[in-house]
């Protein structure tokens, strides 16, 4: 079995571009940072012409006027006095270091209250607050290349180095490539094996391995101690875990401060073995039963299917206190429905993290699950550090990883105590709300290490599901609104320009409800935040939360008439691309996509030449999708058949624009007997439907055209259902048509006759009897 790296190269797409974007940007509100007090210390003003507090270290031992009992003057402040209660220390540093124990702000203190009350030249009372310089940032060169330390979607890490910078006592395991241990910015942080004496070639410490001053390599046959990276994977990892902070090189890690343990069992080429990867986890374990304070490790990777021996590797590792951070994976998949292991371990210290854009927006790459994959972390466009002192940028929820291992290592840093429950949990809680990341990973929220160490916490609330809605597509003659051709060009470009379009009225996209939009050249119309990185390639679904009219490698700025244009009025907006294909020396391309007050959108495309055709709908997909888990509804995925000149489409809802659900709509019926034979009266049968969504759906019946009343229901699951039901005896010599109405949909049937009547016709009261018993019968 061979599991992968997740990391994602950035594609590049060669040629000269403009890059032009323009975007709404939405204000991530920060949360207030708490206030924090040296623990038991005040400054405390007289007022004038009073006699002055007991001189410095004096104890009073009553009020006499003059300070509550148990207190002591530490220190003349010129017009006030710096006074301690009972026995708390004075304060000192040491190395430049404050030691003070400061505490949160406590609101019910009575101190200042009773000390005011008691003694009249007392003019004032406050706690002696902790103060620091507003936000610290490091010297490194690239800090600001970090937008995932400090972007508006970032994980606010300089607040967070307000309080904390990680601590050297802390170990975090890399299980991956390996690391660079001799990068300047990361030479500082790496864990070294005081067990062992370099380069002698002995296993000094008896715990299997010789040479292990780093950690271990077991990516070969021959397993060493040296896991020098020969990838870069581990050590770009290792970066945004712990690059060495204020060193005026190159990156900074969550924490400045921390011991990193490489533990490579991925070769060169960035894959290994599941035996290799247990191994690793194997070492860890060992290592930590040995007293080495490994609390968390960092897992980007991942591959094949579900093993024991991995399970209980873990599991070893949960009970040794180690957390499990894991990457999601990055094949756009829900882990839901098909888990993606090691992430997918239903274990208690395995935290899944999924990868999320600098627009706040789930990266594309991303798998998600809205119950399996807990957060998101900055995992697009990421610089860290990669061997022989360089640099480089990889997306990934590789990526994304180490910014939550990174995250709690600063956590355990600041509060050692603790456990790795409460840590995880902490992670959670302080997570920052996304609307992008709603039923997408399971809290909903993106790391924000800032509100993690200063304890700002919410509760993560239960989940509540966003309804799914499916929609249908019919082909229809459409002509689009020639307003369109003559409209202004709002946007020429080629690629990473997405102009927003205000909408006249508010349109219900997948149970959103949306008032504007952004417009890509290549042929898509995206709902909220359009994605941060190039798009011109198509794939087997939609972009999330998009319409693809046509979604390909469009050019749409090599002509004066080229570009895109917008047309609207109260009950319709019209978006009208003409564009060539990249890489066509002609053929040009026209593509409509309506979005119409009632919810409805249509699609137009007409192609100038054969030609043009063929290349663009070889290489297109044309669809419709949600956010991710809320599923997309596809027409064709480079289908030259499906997707032709003067093409039209009407997509509709099928669901309750109320938010109430998905509604059931039958497409189509089928009805047969149950077992052998025909339909026949006195017989069995049953009902058949397909269709789209769930819920309730209503049976109905008619006999020889005279409907039946009261209505039999059946349920449909994921667009089918299943009933079953009785024919009465017949009282007729001849056949009669039975027909089934459900949701939309309807099926005649011949139902002949097993017992002979005197009757040719069958009377009213028959059919009524007939009717009452069929659809009594139907369940």
């Amino acid at each position: 079995m061979v599991v992968m790296l997740y990391s994602k190269p950035l594609t590049v797409k060669i040629k000269l571009i403009t890059v032009l974007v323009f975007a709404a940007i939405a204000v991530q509100a920060q949360a207030e940072q708490p206030k924090l007090v040296a623990k038991d210390r005040y400054i405390i003003t007289q007022r004038a012409q009073t006699a002055a507090f007991s001189l410095p270290g004096a104890i009073l031992s009553g009020n006499q006027g003059m300070l509550i009992a148990g207190a002591r003057v530490e220190r003349n402040l010129g017009t006030g006095s710096l006074v301690t209660k009972g026995n708390a220390p004075q304060a000192f540093s040491i190395n430049g270091e404050d030691s003070t124990e400061y505490v949160a702000f406590d609101a019910d203190d009575t101190f200042c209250a009773e000390l005011m009350a008691s003694d009249s030249s007392v003019q004032s009372c406050n706690p002696d607050y902790k103060v620091s310089v507003l936000g610290v940032t490091p010297n490194d060169p690239k800090f600001a290349q970090l937008w995932g330390m400090n972007g508006q979607y970032g994980i606010d890490a300089p607040r967070a180095w307000d309080l904390t910078k990680g601590s050297s006592d802390v170990v975090v395991a890399i299980i991956d490539t390996g690391v660079d241990y001799n990068h300047p910015d990361l030479s500082a942080n790496i864990w070294t094996n005081s067990g062992e004496i370099a380069g002698d070639g002995v296993d000094n410490d008896g715990n299997g391995y010789k040479d292990d001053i780093h950690g271990i390599n077991v990516s070969g046959s021959s397993p060493t101690g040296n896991p020098m990276d020969n990838n870069s994977h581990g050590s770009h990892v290792a970066g945004t875990i712990g690059g060495l902070g204020n060193n005026g090189t190159g990156v900074v890690g969550v924490n400045w401060h921390v011991k990193i343990m490489g533990l490579k069992f991925l070769a060169a080429n960035g894959s290994g073995s599941l035996s290799g990867a247990i191994q690793a986890i194997n070492y860890m374990n060992m290592m930590k039963a040995r007293g080495v304070n490994i609390r968390v490790s960092n897992n980007s990777w991942g591959g094949g299917g579900y093993s024991q021996a991995m399970f209980d590797a873990i599991s070893r590792a949960n009970d040794a206190g180690i957390i499990f951070a894991a990457a999601a994976g990055n094949e756009s998949n829900d882990n839901d429905a098909s888990p993606s292991y090691p992430a997918s371990y239903n274990l208690p210290n395995v935290v899944s993290v999924a990868a999320l854009e600098s627009s706040g927006n789930l990266a594309g790459f991303s798998n998600y699950g809205a119950q399996s994959v807990d957060i998101a972390a900055p995992g697009a466009d990421i610089v860290s550090t990669t061997p022989n002192n360089t640099y480089a940028s990889y997306s990934g929820t590789s990526m994304a990883t180490p910014h939550v291992s990174g995250a709690l290592a600063l956590l355990l840093a600041n509060e050692p105590g603790l456990s790795a429950s409460q840590a995880i949990q902490r992670v959670y809680d302080a997570g920052v709300p996304l609307s992008t990341l709603t039923n997408v990973v399971r809290t909903g929220r993106t790391l924000n290490v800032a509100r993690m160490v200063y304890n700002e916490t919410d509760p993560v609330p239960p989940q509540v599901d966003l309804p799914a809605c499916n929609y249908s597509v019919e082909q229809i003659p459409f002509t689009p609104n020639s307003a369109a051709d003559a409209a202004a060009i709002v946007q020429q470009a080629d690629e990473l320009n997405f102009v927003r379009i205000d909408l006249p009225f508010t349109f219900n996209f997948k149970q959103r409800e949306f008032v504007s939009g952004y417009v890509s050249p290549n042929g898509v119309f995206y709902f909220g935040n359009p994605p941060s990185s190039m798009d011109y390639q198509n794939s087997a679904a939609a972009p999330y939360n998009s319409i693809a009219a046509l979604h390909t490698d469009l050019v749409a700025n090599l002509g004066t008439t080229q570009g895109v244009r917008v047309a609207s009025d109260q009950n319709s907006v019209t978006i009208r691309w003409e564009a060539k294909q990249y890489g066509a020396s002609s053929g040009l391309a026209y593509v409509y996509l309506q979005l119409n007050s009632d919810n409805s959108s249509r699609t137009f495309v007409r192609f100038q030449d054969a030609k043009t055709q063929s290349a663009i709908a070889s290489t297109a997909t044309v669809g419709l999708n949600g956010a991710p888990g809320q599923g997309s509804d596809t027409y064709a995925v480079n289908a030259p058949a499906k997707v032709y000149n003067n093409l039209g489409l009407q997509w509709n809802k099928l669901c309750d624009d109320n938010g109430a659900g998905n509604s059931a709509v039958v497409t189509k019926l089928a009805v047969s007997a149950v077992g052998k034979g025909t339909l026949s009266s006195g017989k069995k049968f049953k009902i058949k439907g397909k269709g789209f969504g769930n819920g309730p759906i209503a049976i109905q019946a008619a006999v020889n055209g005279q409907a039946c009343e009261g209505v039999a229901y059946d349920t449909m699951v994921d667009g089918a259902s299943s009933a079953a039901g009785t024919f009465p005896k017949l009282f007729s010599s001849k056949p009669i048509r039975v027909t089934f109405s459900a949701g939309g949909a309807s099926r005649s049937a011949q139902v002949n006759a097993r017992k002979i009547g005197v009757k040719s016709k069958l009377s009213a009261k028959q059919v009524a009897s007939f009717c009452s018993k069929l659809v009594g019968s139907i369940h």
